[in-house]
């Protein structure tokens, strides 16, 4: 992470914060104070990526589209040297998957729901295909799995016929843009790096 005052002479926040004993107390309060607040019921309830009680300003109008107080505090707590909670975002799995699979059976396809180790899919037998669901920040080459991706993905191949084709999605992507894990169900392109 970069960060740095955009005006010479500035305000100096980020001479401020590249102090160790400010960036550490910013973390904590964020990991005390603000992910509570956030991940409590009735603001995770109501805010789906950001909201003006969270993370949207004035300021940052021009980024809303980019902000996600979820990915906001995974961040916080990797750079706090914690370990980030897992199910802020696998919590969602299981409804997004059951979206995917909605619109899977209006364009016609027949679909299953599917539960591997700690994440959620889809998978049509017809065509061979499946998708799980996986935390954003999770790489998917095979070499930088987690030990929770190698069990999900196990659990499905034990689940699946051996010649489905098994591919992975990570949730925010996936609630960005559903139309490419869909589009891999249904034709077998993937078209998210594009």
């Amino acid at each position: 992470i970069f960060i740095a005052d955009t005006l010479e002479n500035g305000a100096g926040y980020a001479h401020r914060l590249s102090r160790p004993d400010v960036m550490s107390s910013v973390l904590e309060q964020i990991r005390d104070e603000v992910a509570p607040r956030l991940d409590g019921g009735p603001h995770r309830g109501r805010c789906d990526t950001s909201c003006p009680d969270c993370l949207r300003s004035y300021d940052n109008r021009h980024l809303h589209s980019a902000l996600d107080w979820r990915l906001a505090l995974d961040l916080a707590e990797i750079a706090a040297g914690g370990i980030m909670r897992l199910e802020r975002w696998l919590d969602l799995g299981a409804s997004e998957a059951g979206v995917l699979a909605d619109v899977a059976r209006l364009a016609g396809l027949e679909v299953e729901a599917l539960q591997a180790g700690v994440l959620h899919g889809v998978v049509c037998p017809a065509r061979r295909r499946a998708v799980l669901l996986s935390h954003p920040l999770w790489r998917f080459e095979e070499p930088f799995w987690t030990g929770e991706q190698r069990q999900a993905m196990d659990d499905a191949r034990a689940q699946l016929a051996p010649d489905v084709d098994l591919m992975m999605f990570d949730l925010l992507g996936h609630r960005r843009r559903p139309q490419h894990a869909f589009v891999w169900l249904a034709t077998g392109s993937d078209n998210r790096f594009r």
